[in-house]
């Protein structure tokens, strides 16, 4: 059984979201100020993403049934 190309990129960009998350970190300064890393943003962009695919995925494979 072969996947699809919809599902093995969806499934590669929310590993590397997770991933670029887990290696992200968070600094605190001497004034108290949060400096997160850059990222954090790309994480969350990359897995935003990845469910934007994976719902595309789903419609698509619920209407070719």
């Amino acid at each position: 059984m072969r996947l699809p190309k919809r599902r093995i990129i969806w499934i590669v960009v929310a590993i590397a979201g997770v991933v670029s998350l887990s290696v992200a970190d968070s600094t605190i300064d001497a004034n108290n100020i949060v400096h997160d890393s850059a990222l954090m943003p790309v994480g969350a962009i990359l897995l935003l993403v990845a469910f934007l695919i994976f719902v595309f995925d789903a419609i698509k494979t619920a209407i070719r049934g």
